[in-house]
């Protein structure tokens, strides 16, 4: 009898224990706590994850509820000739970060380098614009010939017939594709807490300005800070409100319909933000750049209406225009 529980007791720790377990170190790329800082679900259920230091792809799908992933398909990709991450047009680098799909180049455009077709990312993405990135027009392409490592100008090259069948799970402005060198994985109950975190940044930010306490406030500022709007740097920066905090009582403001982008150790938020005092008053869009340092957020760029970088950027995107940014790439890689 005694051995019949004890079996008992071992099914029931193999049926309900290990799975809670496994689930607790389930772990994601970093970049996936865009999907829990997105109240729209505007990302697809599956997410293309590229690993430059393996010269791998991944394709993953996505369980919202529990950020669960499940690998469908792994492929051998070869990126660009030069390591690190994109900074300039021209310099042979694949972007590292977290980027869109954005739709197919029209095949007759392309010449038999591309193989089986070319999908466009949304490289520069609005963070990428913020930091003054320069390029465009990157590729996941295939091929006419061998895949060999770090071989291309910048774009993701696949073999032709794993480029045909992944193209097939494609939702064009949806589908996710994260981009590492050096990728980092994180627990998904971890995830979950730093996105709380992030977004209650974002309302210590609010209260620490309506508390009108000038060092609690400036200290959710980086160093670097810059306001392109005012043209004022961090020091400038604390003058300025300074005078301000001196003219105004009774401040409240209200943020709404709060936006994130994740990518490549920045935060973007853009949000709605109204403004009232004693006496004065305004409303408009703001959005905010964070960085981390340490294990501070702060912010590193903040801009106001006119000069607001969006989250998801509405511009439209002419994919028979595109051509690659190399133009050797044009005849050869």
């Amino acid at each position: 009898m005694k051995y019949i529980y004890k079996i008992t007791i071992l099914i029931l720790i193999q049926a309900f224990i290990l799975p809670l377990a496994y689930a607790a170190i389930e772990q994601v790329p970093y970049e996936m706590i865009n999907y829990l800082l997105d109240d729209d679900q505007s990302y697809d259920n599956v997410v293309i994850f590229v690993d430059k230091s393996k010269q791998d792809a991944f394709l993953y799908e996505v369980s919202r509820d529990s950020l669960h992933l499940r690998q469908l398909n792994q492929y051998k990709v070869t990126t660009g000739k030069n390591h690190g991450d994109k900074f300039k047009q021209g310099d042979k680098k694949t972007p590292e970060g977290f980027y869109i799909i954005e739709g197919e180049v029209s095949k007759w455009r392309l010449t038999p380098m591309y193989g089986y077709g070319a999908y466009p990312i949304n490289y520069p993405n609005q963070i990428d614009k913020y930091l003054k990135k320069k390029g465009n027009s990157i590729w996941l392409h295939g091929t006419d010939k061998d895949i060999t490592p770090y071989d291309t100008d910048g774009c993701i090259r696949f073999e032709n017939e794993e480029l045909r069948e992944l193209s097939k799970k494609f939702n064009f402005k949806k589908t996710a594709v994260i981009i590492n060198d050096t990728p980092r994985w994180v627990k998904t109950n971890e995830l979950k807490k730093e996105a709380e975190n992030l977004k209650q940044f974002l309302v210590d930010w609010e209260h620490a300005w309506e508390s009108q306490d000038l060092t609690a406030y400036l200290q959710f500022y980086h160093a670097d800070f810059y306001t392109e709007n005012l043209k004022m740097s961090f020091e400038s920066w604390a003058r300025y409100k300074n005078r301000i905090n001196k003219k105004r009582s009774n401040i409240q403001v209200e943020v709404k319909n709060q936006r994130y982008l994740y990518s490549n150790g920045y935060l973007l938020i853009e949000f709605d933000q109204v403004y009232k005092s004693a006496n004065y008053s305004d409303l408009g869009k703001k959005s905010m750049l964070w960085k981390k340092e340490g294990e501070n957020w702060l912010i590193l760029r903040e801009e106001w209406d006119g000069n607001v970088i969006p989250v998801r950027s509405t511009e439209f995107i002419d994919l028979d225009s595109q051509i690659p940014e190399a133009s050797e790439e044009l005849n050869h890689e």
